[in-house]
Protein backbone atom coordinates (compact mmCIF):
# COMPACT_ATOMS: atom_id res chain seq x y z
CA UNK A 1 0.00 0.00 0.00
CA UNK A 2 1.84 2.82 -1.44
CA UNK A 3 -0.60 4.74 -2.67
CA UNK A 4 -1.50 8.02 0.12
CA UNK A 5 -4.52 8.64 -1.07
CA UNK A 6 -6.44 6.07 -0.63
CA UNK A 7 -6.08 7.15 3.04
CA UNK A 8 -6.67 10.98 2.19
CA UNK A 9 -10.39 12.19 4.01
CA UNK A 10 -12.21 14.58 2.08
CA UNK A 11 -13.72 17.59 3.57
CA UNK A 12 -17.22 15.86 3.55
CA UNK A 13 -15.99 12.84 5.15
CA UNK A 14 -14.84 15.12 7.68
CA UNK A 15 -17.94 16.43 8.18
CA UNK A 16 -19.66 13.02 7.93
CA UNK A 17 -17.60 11.61 10.65
CA UNK A 18 -17.63 14.33 12.97
CA UNK A 19 -21.64 14.33 13.00
CA UNK A 20 -21.14 10.59 13.81
CA UNK A 21 -18.77 11.75 16.60
CA UNK A 22 -21.39 13.88 18.20
CA UNK A 23 -23.76 11.42 18.45
CA UNK A 24 -21.30 9.21 20.90
CA UNK A 25 -22.71 9.68 24.32
CA UNK A 26 -19.64 9.79 26.48
CA UNK A 27 -21.17 8.76 29.59
CA UNK A 28 -22.68 5.67 27.92
CA UNK A 29 -18.92 3.84 26.91
CA UNK A 30 -19.02 0.84 27.87
CA UNK A 31 -21.57 -1.84 27.72
CA UNK A 32 -19.70 -4.70 29.50
CA UNK A 33 -16.94 -3.62 31.92
CA UNK A 34 -13.51 -4.45 30.89
CA UNK A 35 -12.93 -6.75 33.69
CA UNK A 36 -15.75 -9.34 33.72
CA UNK A 37 -13.90 -12.44 32.95
CA UNK A 38 -14.16 -13.77 29.55
CA UNK A 39 -17.43 -11.45 28.45
CA UNK A 40 -15.86 -7.65 29.53
CA UNK A 41 -14.48 -7.31 25.83
CA UNK A 42 -17.73 -8.49 23.86
CA UNK A 43 -18.65 -5.07 23.20
CA UNK A 44 -15.18 -3.80 22.02
CA UNK A 45 -15.09 -6.39 19.63
CA UNK A 46 -18.84 -5.74 18.16
CA UNK A 47 -17.17 -1.86 17.94
CA UNK A 48 -13.99 -3.21 16.41
CA UNK A 49 -16.03 -5.31 13.47
CA UNK A 50 -18.66 -2.79 12.88
CA UNK A 51 -15.57 -0.62 11.86
CA UNK A 52 -14.08 -2.85 9.86
CA UNK A 53 -17.07 -3.32 8.02
CA UNK A 54 -17.87 0.39 7.35
CA UNK A 55 -14.26 0.49 5.91
CA UNK A 56 -14.07 -2.15 3.85
CA UNK A 57 -17.54 -0.64 1.90
CA UNK A 58 -16.03 2.40 1.72
CA UNK A 59 -12.62 1.20 0.52
CA UNK A 60 -13.14 -2.26 -0.89
CA UNK A 61 -9.62 -2.13 -1.67
CA UNK A 62 -8.44 -1.79 1.57
CA UNK A 63 -10.07 -4.86 2.75
CA UNK A 64 -8.26 -7.28 0.20
CA UNK A 65 -5.19 -6.42 2.02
Amino acid sequence: MSDLKLFHLRKQDKLRYLKLIEKINPKHQDEIADIVPKYGYLDDIVVVRWIVSEINKELPEIGMA
